[in-house]
């Protein structure tokens, strides 16, 4: 249900500002050859992990000798950025405060972060909601298996994972300072690995959400790079 309002929200969100983000375009950068075989590299090990005892063994040992009270509630404050209502608050002060700063630079900072950021939201949120059906993994929670049971549950691929991932991919993406994009990149991590630590998810699902979130994280890049290039190819034309 959670994540249905979500999706509401967010094609609520893509139609107020649909004029600035070209959201066909971002899709024709996402599904690619590229694409599908850095996915396709990310399912196999996906794969053995959820159809073996790998899954489940990396489990029990997280939860066994890793997990704590401290683990817990650093869990509870990753758990966050992957989550409906945060996301959408955040979505919608970031282009209060752009619109607010408009004529400064960081106020075109802030439009184009929050922008990237919806894009690559609304980019791979279709094959986030059908691959966690297609693959029908479950809980660790619900005491069962993680073994691929296509249309049987909806938690083949984490959607806190996938969620929470974005912002700070996108941020990595953005910056050039090698030591920021290394503290974004790891930061992505973060929301994932709540979801090992509540036993939300098994690894191999928390895997496929982040991997998925970096694709199209990586669709926008190029959308953005494309833009560019035709914008300055345009201005070339034009002065001569």
């Amino acid at each position: 249900m959670a994540l249905k309002k979500f999706s509401i929200a967010l094609i609520s969100f893509s139609l107020l500002f649909a004029r600035e983000p070209n959201l066909i375009d971002d899709a024709a950068h996402f599904y690619t050859k590229d694409t599908a075989v850095f996915l396709g590299a990310a399912l196999l090990p996906a794969a053995i992990m959820a159809n073996t005892s790998i899954d489940a063994e990396i489990d029990d040992t997280y939860q066994f000798h890793v997990r704590s009270s401290s683990t817990d509630k650093c869990a509870k404050i990753a758990k966050i950025a992957g989550s409906n209502m945060p996301l959408t608050i955040a979505f919608v002060s970031g282009i209060t405060a752009s619109y607010i700063f408009k004529d400064t630079t960081f106020g075109k900072n802030v439009y184009d972060y929050t922008m990237n950021t919806f894009r690559a939201t609304i980019t791979g949120f279709p094959l986030l909601v059908t691959g966690q059906v297609l693959l029908g993994g479950d809980r660790p929670s619900s005491y069962t298996h993680s073994y691929w049971q296509p249309f049987q549950n909806d938690h083949g691929i984490s959607g806190h994972t996938y969620m929470g991932a974005i912002p700070f991919i996108t941020a990595a993406n953005m910056v050039k300072n090698p030591i920021l994009k290394g503290i974004f990149y790891v930061a992505s991590t973060a929301t994932g690995l709540s979801r090992i630590n509540d036993e939300a998810h098994y690894p191999s699902q928390v895997l496929l959400g982040w991997c998925l979130a970096y694709a199209s994280c990586n669709a926008i890049k190029k959308a953005n790079l494309s833009i560019n290039a035709s914008a300055n190819s345009f201005t070339l034309n034009y002065q001569f």
